[in-house]
């Protein structure tokens, strides 16, 4: 939902009701899928603090065989 979202005002409508939610109920907003500093300072504006996406890494080829897991 976040693709260009500095240039849809409908899509930055709803994100700022599902944040506003999320806010009111306690519950961490994490926006994905961040791909141009465009949409971060857009979201950065609205108030969301938590996000991921290509702007800050790209994938790993296979993360888990770095991760040792129980």
């Amino acid at each position: 939902m976040n693709r260009n979202i500095d240039k849809d005002r409908l899509k930055r409508h709803m994100v700022e009701a599902l944040f506003s939610a999320g806010s009111k109920s306690g519950v961490k907003v994490i926006a994905e899928g961040v791909e141009t500093i465009e949409e971060y300072k857009t979201l950065r504006d609205m108030g969301i603090e938590l996000m991921q996406g290509f702007l800050f890494a790209k994938p790993e080829p296979d993360p888990v065989q770095s991760v040792q897991l129980p």
